[in-house]
């Protein structure tokens, strides 16, 4: 069994290349994250990092060395866009919700959302744009 270097080109010996193919994944998630996302503008960082702890014989000198590799990939965090969220309480306490109907506005009224007492609904869609309220009611 021969022994070999530590060098990049070597790692790909080292445990069947499974640090070489573990740092081939992380590239591989970084280039996929700049095709999902090209107008993310921040950096993608992937960075292979060897972690080693001397072993001492027993008049104190480095016998051996233990090591690991680290292999970390940093992709720009993901966010969606602002949905404006809602806060019903019940028996249950306090839950957030939100409109499927307009997840950009929780209170956006929708038609068949308001009932008199009569049972007759008066249904109104509020526009927050235009400022304006429509009305109509059932016959």
């Amino acid at each position: 069994m021969p022994l070999h270097v530590v060098k990049l080109e070597e790692l790909k010996d080292l445990d069947g290349g499974r640090v070489t193919e573990a740092f081939a994944q992380a590239v591989r998630r970084a280039v996929a994250d700049c095709e999902d996302r090209p107008g993310e503008t921040k950096a993608r960082t992937v960075t292979l990092q060897l972690e080693m702890e001397p072993l001492q014989d027993e008049v104190g000198h480095c016998a051996s060395i233990v090591a690991a590799f680290q292999i970390k990939d940093n992709l720009p965090t993901r966010k969606s866009k602002k949905y404006s969220f809602g806060i019903r309480r019940d028996s249950r306490g306090s839950q957030l919700v939100f409109s499927d109907e307009d997840p950009s506005n929780v209170d956006q009224m929708m038609f068949g959302d308001i009932q008199d007492a009569a049972g007759t609904t008066s249904r109104k869609v509020v526009d927050e744009k235009l400022s304006a309220v429509k009305e109509a009611t059932d016959q």
